[in-house]
């Protein structure tokens, strides 16, 4: 909660530093379900990943804010899921001048939320229901801070959800190539 709150502060006083390095962007998704996969096994629910094929490997952007935004959006997808599955899927949108364009999205067959509810989701402290901090937990900042960082690189995350079927989450991320042009 504290680090949560931290990066709040450093994004709504424009602190917060957006640092460009070579990463490898399978690993950075097998770091982050390999770090939320006992959360998901605990709840039996399958956690995977599906990554196309025509997606750079090698990237040149912030590794460290794209895993933040990902763990967030998957410990979401989790905690929301009562059984079923969370995939994180990347799609290859655009690849030119050394410059490619990836759209991530974490999908789940959670609980979903109700349109009227989608945007304020993303709002500081907000719950959708007062009874869900008692059932499900968390501080109501995951999805803020998500949002701020997809902002900071460029991006905005959207949502697609259906009451009792499902929630997906999506942002893109354009990044430089680096190295290989596919995995």
């Amino acid at each position: 909660l504290l680090n949560n709150v931290l990066d709040v502060a450093k994004l709504q006083s424009g602190k917060m530093e957006i640092r460009k390095e070579r990463f490898n962007l399978s690993d950075c998704i097998d770091q982050v379900i390999d770090m939320l996969k006992p959360l998901a096994h605990g709840k039996k629910i399958e956690l995977m990943s599906d990554l196309s094929s025509k997606v750079p490997i090698e990237l040149i952007s912030d590794e460290h804010r794209v895993r933040q935004i990902l763990m967030n959006l998957v410990n979401n997808a989790i905690k929301f899921t009562e059984n079923g599955e969370v995939v994180i899927r990347t799609d290859l949108v655009n690849i030119e001048n050394g410059f490619v364009q990836i759209e991530f999205s974490v999908t789940d067959t959670g609980i979903g939320i109700e349109e009227d509810k989608l945007e304020k989701i993303f709002e500081s402290f907000y719950q959708v229901d007062s009874s869900f901090q008692k059932k499900y937990g968390g501080s109501g900042l995951g999805l803020t801070i998500s949002q701020s960082l997809a902002t900071e690189l460029g991006s905005k995350i959207k949502v697609q959800s259906k009451p009792g079927r499902g929630s997906s989450f999506s942002f893109s991320l354009v990044a430089e190539v680096s190295g290989e042009e596919h995995r």
